[in-house]
């Protein structure tokens, strides 16, 4: 994680600061948005930069997203 809101997210699952420049936050961003908005972003992001670029984020963000639910712990 390369930001100061990323070092926080790392600690705090819910943490609602985001950084535009930040590769990090924006996946954070996605992990956390509703699916129907995960997937209108997955679209933008396959008509900007190709299939591959699409495939490897909804990794990073599926890699995310389990990171979140494991700071949440058992209850969610």
């Amino acid at each position: 994680m390369n930001c100061t809101d990323c070092t926080q997210a790392a600690r705090t699952w819910n943490w609602h600061g985001y950084r535009n420049e930040c590769a990090d936050c924006q996946i954070r961003a996605i992990a956390q948005a509703p699916r129907h908005l995960r997937e209108i972003r997955y679209e933008q992001i396959r008509r900007k930069d190709g299939a591959a670029a699409a495939e490897a984020t909804i990794e990073r963000v599926k890699t995310e997203h389990a990171r979140i639910k494991a700071l949440k712990g058992p209850q969610c």
